[in-house]
């Protein structure tokens, strides 16, 4: 993008898609309407949109798609009789300078509608020459619309990415919903997010060990259950022991921690899970601890104890000693030398 308006055509092309667009909102306030105005304007638009194949004005197929929304504004019908142009796929150039000015352009229910249309964000996630930030973009705009119920799991463009040769597009897809866990979302938009959970952590237990990443950042969706259903457990549990690694702990014992006062049985059975293979670590805010003190104080004492000595064998530090003698009223035993 810096490349298209940082010379002298993208300059120009730029400097004509502003003077279309002001040209067109004076007439919305002196007239009430741009369609004439627009009509008058559009030619030049068209000619320049015409350049934009073999290789040709790459300038101007970064800026067309980055300015996706304000042609819109100028005309929903011509974007979506141009939309194939706009996004040539005949023409690798072309269309990926497009792909990396989509990246730029407001991310609007309005805007995905007319690329979904066009078939543009499942074409564009098939190319292997589409990578870096210009991937992650598209493929953050698609958990926009997956969580705005534009797209549905079972869509080409979604399904899609649960094969191994895409489970990068996938962990992409989970990382991106996964950070919208700690917003206020609506009910409905909760539950696509853990409808998603629910097939992410289906695909990654078929196969654990090379899918490791995607089940560890599925572990993050807990943030999106506030009381735990009992059609929320199954995939909590298959993948609350990937949820160990760095601030990914944390996130998920936070979130724990909130379902404790929910349900403290279901919230135990996930911190077992969790417990499988974990290795201490730095223990944010003491947050593992305050777990068990509060399974503890709830009347789960031997299974406080049990995790706390399992820990102390593991070679814990003196923390978890001294909550060891606080529930057991004694040392932990010490293996013969």
């Amino acid at each position: 993008m810096t490349g298209a308006i940082n010379n002298t055509r993208g300059v120009a092309v730029e400097a004509m898609f502003q003077f279309v667009l002001r040209r067109c909102r004076e007439s919305d306030e002196s007239k009430g309407g741009h369609e004439e105005e627009w009509a008058t304007l559009k030619v030049h638009i068209n000619d320049e949109l015409s350049r934009c194949v073999e290789g040709g004005a790459l300038e101007s197929s970064t800026l067309f798609a980055s300015y996706l929304a304000q042609f819109l504004y100028l005309e929903e019908q011509w974007v979506a009789d141009n939309a194939t142009k706009i996004f040539p796929f005949d023409y690798a150039e072309n269309v990926l300078a497009a792909l990396a000015g989509l990246a730029f352009a407001n991310a609007t229910p309005r805007v995905y509608e007319t690329l979904k249309q066009a078939d543009v964000p499942r074409r564009a996630l098939q190319l292997n020459e589409l990578t870096g930030s210009a991937r992650e973009h598209l493929i953050e705009r698609i958990a926009l619309a997956y969580i705005w119920g534009s797209e549905a799991l079972d869509s080409h463009v979604i399904t899609e990415m649960f094969s191994d040769s895409r489970i990068d597009d996938l962990i992409e897809l989970a990382s991106t919903v996964a950070r919208w866990s700690g917003e206020k979302l609506k009910p409905e938009q909760a539950l696509r997010a853990k409808e998603l959970a629910r097939a992410l952590a289906l695909f990654g237990s078929r196969e654990p060990v090379s899918r490791r990443n995607l089940l560890a950042k599925t572990s993050r969706f807990i943030g999106f259950v506030a009381e735990p259903m009992d059609d929320d457990m199954h995939w909590l549990l298959s993948v609350a022991p990937y949820a160990h690694g760095p601030h990914g702990d944390d996130v998920f014992l936070e979130a724990l921690d909130r379902m404790v006062a929910m349900d403290v049985g279901k919230a135990l059975q996930i911190l077992k899970a969790f417990m499988q293979d974990y290795s201490l670590g730095y223990d944010h805010r003491d947050r593992l601890q305050g777990l068990v003190r509060k399974f503890n104080a709830a009347g789960f004492h031997a299974d406080a104890v049990s995790i706390v000595n399992t820990l102390v064998e593991d070679g814990a530090g003196p923390k978890w000693v001294e909550l060891y003698k606080e529930l057991v009223g004694k040392i932990p035993p010490q293996e013969p030398l």
